[in-house]
């Protein structure tokens, strides 16, 4: 006697074999997603130690638009990482063109002793006697009174990558975080290209922590003390008096350096003054790269 047959609508079948097969394609493209992620991460982190420890890879990779600056960084100062974990860095994108060069102010990094601006300059026509003279900061109406270090990357024909750095004179109140970048270009053709770029910071500024230390050091009988440690996103600051009663005088401290917890090496600073007040007076700051700086370059 034979079985009965099911009836089983086609409808249904049909529908349940297609939820299947959705289901099997979202899968693929997850673990799809999931390799390219996972294949751009290890690509990222072997481009990061690559360039670490190889100039020769550093110099092809900073040929890739967007990654010079980043190469930079990378290469020169180990704060990126931290730069990204505490989202100092503020991306503004501001573009102004002029006489065929077009000038994108990518971003900014800014607490109270400073702010460093990173720009790119694309032009349609060669650039490689295009110099940059000086750049003005301005906030609001008011001109600010700064050390200014103008940093320039390798850069083809047509593109330059960099970044300019201010070390304000006094700490600087943000009253108002409206600013203004006066960029004065000079070319051996097309003579002065002036720009100008307004931006605003949006974000809160970090603060400066403060660290008490009262550590005496004594070298050949000389001491001097660091009475205190100061930290902000673009500088680390050592505090230092001189003991009165030593029989010479300390003129300079040509090469300092502090390891911090974590066995990670802070030296002086690279560009820009690394001393602050007058050491032969007794009491002074000596200024170190700071774990969270990104600014410092060749």
């Amino acid at each position: 006697m034979s079985k009965p047959l099911i009836d089983v609508p086609k409808e249904e079948l049909q529908q349940v074999r297609m939820d299947m097969f959705r289901k099997v394609q979202r899968e693929k493209k997850i673990k799809k997603r999931i390799v390219s992620v996972t294949f751009i991460a290890i690509l990222c982190v072997s481009l990061i130690l690559s360039i670490r420890v190889s100039p020769t890879i550093a110099s092809q990779v900073a040929k890739i638009p967007g990654f010079q600056a980043i190469v930079s960084a990378i290469a020169i100062d180990k704060g990126i990482k931290d730069i990204v974990d505490h989202d100092y860095y503020e991306e503004i994108n501001v573009t102004q063109s002029k006489n065929g060069l077009s000038l994108t102010l990518q971003g900014a990094i800014a607490d109270n002793s400073g702010i460093v601006l990173f720009y790119d300059a694309d032009a349609s026509f060669d650039i490689s006697a295009l110099t940059l003279e000086k750049v003005q900061l301005f906030q609001g109406d008011d001109e600010i009174e700064c050390g200014c270090t103008l940093t320039k990357n390798e850069s083809n024909q047509t593109y330059i990558s960099s970044s300019v750095e201010y070390n304000f004179l006094e700490p600087i109140v943000y009253t108002s975080k409206d600013f203004k970048a006066f960029f004065h270009f000079n070319d051996e053709q097309k003579g002065n290209i002036d720009i100008t770029l307004p931006f605003s910071l949006k974000k809160d500024i970090a603060k400066e922590k403060t660290f008490t230390a009262n550590r005496t050091i004594d070298i050949d009988g000389q001491k001097f003390t660091i009475t205190q440690i100061r930290r902000s996103p673009l500088k680390v600051a050592l505090d230092i008096e001189v003991a009165k009663d030593n029989a010479m005088q300390i003129l300079a401290l040509d090469d300092v350096a502090i390891i911090t917890e974590s066995g990670e090496r802070r030296d002086s600073m690279i560009n820009g003054n690394s001393i602050g007040g007058n050491i032969r007076d007794g009491k002074f700051t000596l200024y170190l790269q700071s774990n969270i700086s990104m600014i410092q370059r060749h």
